[in-house]
């Protein structure tokens, strides 16, 4: 728009001011020579002139509707610029003065009202731009005119705890009737301010102006009140004025919620602003916000989408509360991964039941605790609360369940329930019994369709589903970041462990998606390694594979970095051939691209990159490709969706995986690619799927010499002379979650420091700040309130 008017604003003054050549011809009613048309010119500027009008005043208005402003405020922004459609009228109304003029043969007498219309429309432009300034003149002269109650103070208390907290960076140093008052809030980066009884989200839309109150009590004691003020008396303010002017000036804040204050800073010490209060309106508000509510519906739905039926009951119960063998400790409790997708709850001894033909999602969860459980294990919540807080249908106690079990065998000709394993027929037989009256209905158990169903929908994440795993790896960042920083001063495996877990509980994320592995030196070549307590001194490289989980949602990250600060001369060879093979692998993901092409793109890397370090030979790029020779190096696939689970379940998908014999979906091991060329087509990938790429080099001696130089068809082109020289750097490996988007791809790992970026935060270290900009999951934006 603004382009538009320029271009329109010059052509209109060098057009009018040439309009004839020589300019004195315009003035010689007789000379028509070396003129462009008068009336042409006119009214096609006018036209353009009212066009721009309308324009500038209409375009502001869906923005301010959606602006969240108190509904005075919204109206008095939207009457400055409605002001403008005054302009458009001023506009149309000249145009009869255009046609007086244009027909003419003085056109200085008779422009005389084109002349005057003209300047009311700059004026009217002019006095609308103006209006904002007029607010705080009126303030200053009369204050009570723009406050909401003029005489009295609304103030609704937000803590009574004897011991609240100082607020703020500053402190209103006056005195209201014998009592103390402190100005302020911590305000935080991201728009979180904390009291006494907890914490909330905010969302400030103008000024806010705290206060806390220390009063004396009778038996000589003082008791902290913090107030939050929505207006002032005249008398009040006065003493405001003549005390102290300090006050918060807050700024617009982008709307959060409780999951997305990671990043939240207090405002630093001592950074005030000082202001006169008149200039700002009442504090408008300071609410808690209720957490995003876990979508179980939608995936209910999409379940039975891939179920692809027209009724029956999906039964999933979850993980049951239990106790170590010959003890009275409770086992570790872990939520059941399907049982969660559906329902959101990690709450133990609960049920979900969806009714695909009615579209009808129920929770049953346990009677809430009552007598000495209450006492030494607290309150469990109530069906109230819990319905409050998620999307459930209904919500009702798990001793009920049996009426409504009745209910759906009485209304079904055919009840068919649909369980996630062949051994849930053992507690469904139970529940699922036939009313007397109904013998002849049998329900039917069907445990073949479900988990394929539940595993094509759990693949595609949803919206909710990709924030959990953004924070979950937005924590892990910190915690990567946090080891690097201490590295040079840690002596054994067991502190980085500790750094780490010790960083993400400090962020809330207190379970692990998995084990850390943390290891040094030859360790680094053992994938799964758990011990972490071996000593640091002499060793090369440390491979951190580590990552949180947050609310149930996995993040799985690697990094490998010298312990000194420094590669050696091998560790750095094997460190940038990874780096290469991760990176060309990472630019091939894409919606629709085949992961067995990418993997296979990882061993034709490292194949060639091993062949000019001569740790391979004998043979070409290709021949030795095509023997598997790569696999001694490469042992595990590139990489495995990530979701609720680290190795997160797929239609088919990336692990290829198959169950061990007598056991279960939660004991499973991963196959070559040679053995399942007929789950090529579960590998392509789509998008909204979260996937790792996490090629790696090793050089584990027992593997090496116990199986694959072994095998005559790979140890033909392993050069035994130069592993030696390759042993002590152990292990490297690099892994980030990628996001498969609809045009591409997105690391959602980027920010996590590695290479030469890792071993400037190892050897210089890296302002806290900076760091914290990097990872942070949303950017704080700073818009200053011009008008209201």
């Amino acid at each position: 728009m603004i382009g538009i008017l320029s271009v329109y604003g010059l052509w209109a003054v060098f057009g009018s001011t040439f309009m004839c050549l020589p300019v004195s011809n315009f003035w010689n009613t007789g000379i028509s020579v070396g003129c462009m048309e008068k009336t042409a010119f006119w009214f096609s500027n006018a036209a353009l002139n009212i066009a721009t009008d309308i324009l500038i005043f209409s375009i502001p208005m869906p923005l301010l509707k959606q602006l969240q402003l108190p509904k005075k405020q919204k109206i008095g922004l939207m009457f400055v610029f409605g002001f403008g459609a005054f302009v458009c009228v001023t506009s149309v109304i000249r145009l009869k003065s255009l046609h007086e003029i244009s027909a003419s043969t003085d056109t200085t007498l008779d422009g005389v009202n084109a002349g005057i219309w003209s300047g009311i429309e700059i004026n009217v432009a002019i006095a609308c731009a103006s209006l904002p300034s007029i607010k705080p003149l009126i303030s200053r002269v009369a204050p009570r005119l723009f406050s909401t109650r003029s005489t009295s103070c609304s103030r609704s208390n937000v803590n009574n705890a004897p011991d609240a907290p100082h607020y703020g960076s500053f402190a209103m140093k006056s005195s209201f009737g014998g009592s103390k008052c402190m100005g302020g809030s911590n305000v935080y980066a991201a728009g979180k301010i904390n009291t006494t009884g907890g914490s909330g989200d905010i969302k400030i839309q103008k000024t806010v102006i705290m206060q806390r109150e220390v009063r004396p009590n009778s038996d000589g004691s003082e008791s902290s009140l913090v107030f939050k003020t929505d207006c002032y008396s005249e008398e009040r303010n006065q003493k405001i004025t003549r005390e102290t002017k300090s006050t918060i000036l807050a700024e617009p804040l982008i709307e959060s919620n409780n999951m997305d204050m990671m990043d939240a800073r207090p405002a630093s010490r001592g950074s005030n602003w000082s202001i006169d209060v008149e200039d700002f309106d009442d504090m408008v508000s300071v609410s808690k916000r209720r957490a995003e509510i876990y979508p179980a519906k939608k995936h209910a739905r999409s379940v039975a989408k891939h179920l692809n039926v027209q009724s029956g009951l999906v039964f999933l119960p979850g993980t049951p509360s239990k106790e170590y063998e010959d003890s009275d400790e409770a086992v570790h409790f872990r939520q059941r991964r399907y049982f969660y997708y559906l329902s959101g709850l990690t709450i133990p001894d609960c049920i979900v039941t969806f009714d695909v033909g009615r579209n009808d999602l129920r929770a049953w969860i346990p009677p809430t605790s009552s007598g000495f459980r209450v006492i030494y294990n607290g309150s469990s919540p109530s069906r109230e609360e819990v319905k409050e807080n998620s999307d459930f249908d209904h919500v009702d106690y798990n001793n009920r369940l049996d009426e409504y079990v009745k209910s759906f065998i009485h209304h079904e000709e055919t009840p068919t329930v649909f369980l996630l394993h062949k051994y849930h027929e053992i507690f469904a037989s139970h529940v699922f019994r036939p009313m007397p009256a109904e013998s002849e209905k049998k329900v039917r158990f069907n445990s073949n369709i479900l988990m394929p169903a539940m595993n094509a929908a759990r693949v595609i994440k949803s919206s909710y589903e990709i924030k959990m795993i953004r924070k979950a790896c937005a924590i892990t960042a910190k915690a990567h970041v946090n080891v690097l920083k201490h590295v040079k001063a840690f002596k054994n495996e067991s502190e980085i462990e500790a750094v780490f877990i010790s960083t993400c509980i400090a962020h809330q994320a207190k379970q692990q998606a998995y084990g850390v592995i943390a290891g040094s030196g030859p360790n680094a070549s053992t994938l799964h390694y758990s011990e972490n307590n071996e000593s640091l001194e002499g060793r090369q490289l440390v491979c951190l594979d580590a990552g949180c989980e947050w609310k149930c949602y996995a993040s799985d990250v690697t990094r490998t970095f010298p312990i000194s600060g420094e590669y050696s001369t091998e560790a750095k060879e094997i460190y940038d051939l990874v780096a290469r093979m991760q990176e060309e692998c990472i630019a091939m993901v894409k919606p629709n691209a085949d992961y067995r092409d990418i993997d296979s793109k990882a061993h034709a890397i490292a194949t060639e990159g091993l062949l000019k370090l001569g740790l391979l030979h004998n043979g070409s790029a290709e021949e030795i490709c095509v023997a598997g020779a790569s696999k001694a190096f490469l042992p595990h696939g590139l990489g495995h969706y990530l979701g609720l689970e680290t190795h997160d379940v797929g239609n088919g998908g990336l692990l290829l995986l198959k169950n061990v014999r007598g056991k279960e979906r939660d004991c499973q091991i991963s196959v070559f690619a040679d053995d399942c060329h007929l789950f090529r087509a579960a590998s392509m990938l789509l998008p909204n799927m979260v996937i790792t790429v996490e090629p790696g080099i090793y050089f584990n001696r027992y593997a090496m010499e116990e199986v694959w130089l072994k095998d005559d068809r790979i140890s033909r082109y392993i050069n035994k002379d130069m592993l030696e020289k390759y042993y002590p750097v152990g292990g490297v490996r690099i892994e980030d979650d990628i996001l498969v988007t609809e045009d591409g791809y997105e690391n959602i790992t980027r920010e996590i420091p590695k290479g030469d970026e890792a071993l400037r935060i190892i050897n210089e270290g890296m302002n806290e700040t900076v760091i914290v900009e990097r990872v942070a999951a949303q950017e704080v934006q700073r818009k200053a309130g011009w008008f209201w």
